[in-house]
């Protein structure tokens, strides 16, 4: 099972043995300490983001893979918080690190932020112009397994427009795209929920028009 009491008395534990001056150390530490402050709802607790940190990171070679880490958590609670200009700044990291690293999956997931910002700020042009972006990068890249997300993301956006017709032919392409042994839990979160919202959707809909022959 999941204890966060022993997860925080092991963070306290282990907080003096963490050397300070390794920028692989705090990454890691802060990377612990921002997920078991954020399962016990300890938003006060959370590390604001130091763009110091991902800078030296970046100069000392550090994985990727970390960097984008630490970026996507705190990227996340900074859009949450409201804190759009600082997200921003975050999410325009990723291509950075692509470039410094000759990485394309870095700007893979620049790219995918960009699109669920965008959605969260409801620039919705922007958002779909982004999405169709992906999916060609996506393709060209042999970053097939995220096509489901994507077509997830369009079917949202097309539920946003109230254009139902489109939104149920992309989520059929995203279950098209949705493979057994590539269903990851964050890829299959969005087909989930744009799925769930499609069908609540139409089921208003329906009780509204009366015609019930499409509610299973």
């Amino acid at each position: 099972g999941i204890s966060l009491k022993i997860a925080k008395r092991a963070m306290a534990s282990i907080q003096g043995d963490i050397n300070f001056n390794d920028i692989v150390d705090v990454i890691n530490y802060y990377m612990s300490e921002f997920w078991v402050n954020l399962c016990t709802g300890d938003w006060d607790a959370l590390k604001r983001y130091d763009e110091s940190i991902v800078n030296e990171a970046i100069n000392k070679g550090v994985s990727w893979q970390s960097i984008a880490n630490y970026l996507t958590a705190l990227s996340f609670v900074e859009k949450e918080r409201g804190n759009f200009l600082v997200a921003q700044k975050m999410i325009e990291k990723f291509f950075d690190i692509g470039e410094q690293y000759k990485n394309d999956q870095s700007k893979q997931l620049g790219y995918s932020h960009r699109l669920q910002f965008l959605i969260k700020i409801r620039r919705i042009h922007e958002a779909q112009l982004t999405a169709v972006k992906l999916m060609h990068f996506s393709k060209k890249k042999g970053f097939k397994f995220y096509l489901c997300w994507y077509y997830s993301f369009m079917a949202y956006i097309q539920i946003l427009q109230n254009d139902f017709d489109k939104a149920e032919k992309f989520l059929i392409y995203a279950e098209e795209n949705l493979s057994e042994k590539e269903r990851v839990p964050l890829l299959l979160s969005q087909f989930l929920l744009s799925r769930f919202i499609f069908s609540l959707l139409k089921f208003e809909e329906s009780i509204k028009n009366g015609d019930l022959t499409e509610i299973r």
